[in-house]
């Protein structure tokens, strides 16, 4: 769980923990910036290599979370408020730049929420927001995952098929990462999404076709809280598409953003 590739961060505060991005092909002078927020466990490794794939028309930072990756050790929060605010006050100093959004299955969440909270601070909400492989969060939580004994929880994780046997297996390994994933869990499963505010800018749905953990109609039902246009584009697989499929993500990722680019 660490970023293996050289960053450059900035240097305004704090700013710099939040925020990792690729430093041989970095786009500083890119026209617009897309913030990548991990899915639950995850850290900015998972977008390492998207800048160069996207090319320089894009600026690309990795929202590094807290206890994972450079952070690791840090205490780690439970609390979606808290974290969304951190995270929106640190995009507030950089510098102005439209802004994307995309957020893969619990990022998908903190990444509305950073948006939310940009709003109500009188701050430019983002441009475009990608939702991927998350149910609308006004949906019922059927199940605790963060409060799960630690067997129940795994049995749970083996059904997203995104971790591999022998970590599951590794007493060691899982002494370390079921920490961050309850903290991650806890993040969506304790939030009460607000009321009267909708995102007025472009969503564009990611989901997997085989994914029985977020449906189709659930990912449509992000539509109660958007204004503008939604699109939905199904992957043929499941739920970390994201990983399995990246190339194909990142060009329809590519796609969503030369519209917003093409717009302004």
């Amino acid at each position: 769980m660490t970023y293996s590739g050289r960053v450059h961060t900035s240097s305004i505060g704090n700013v710099d923990e939040w925020f990792q991005r690729d430093e041989i092909t970095c786009a500083s002078s890119a026209p617009i910036r897309l913030c990548c927020f991990p899915y639950a466990g995850g850290s900015a490794q998972v977008f390492q290599g998207w800048q160069s794939e996207l090319g320089p028309d894009v600026e690309v930072f990795g929202v590094e979370l807290p206890g994972r990756g450079r952070r690791f050790g840090q205490p780690l929060l439970h609390s979606l408020d808290e974290l969304s605010n951190s995270i929106a006050k640190a995009i507030s100093r950089l510098n102005t730049k439209p802004t994307a959004f995309f957020g893969h299955s619990n990022g998908a969440l903190i990444a509305f929420e950073v948006a939310r909270k940009l709003s109500l601070l009188g701050l430019d909400e983002p441009k475009l927001l990608i939702l991927s492989a998350k149910k609308a969060p006004h949906l019922i939580q059927e199940k605790k995952l963060h409060t799960l004994p630690d067997e129940a929880l795994l049995a749970e994780l083996r059904k997203y098929n995104g971790t591999p046997e022998e970590v599951l297996a590794s007493p060691e390994l899982m002494g370390v990462f079921l920490p961050i994933l309850r903290a991650d869990f806890s993040l969506s499963e304790t939030y009460s999404c607000g009321v009267g505010w909708k995102y007025k800018g472009t969503v564009a749905l990611f989901g997997g076709a085989s994914d029985q953990t977020v449906l189709e109609s659930e990912l449509l039902a992000w539509r109660q809280h958007m204004e503008g246009e939604v699109s939905l584009e199904m992957f043929n697989d499941g739920h970390f598409f994201i990983n399995t499929l990246r190339s194909e993500v990142v060009r329809a990722v590519a796609r969503e953003l030369s519209e917003i680019t093409l717009a302004a």
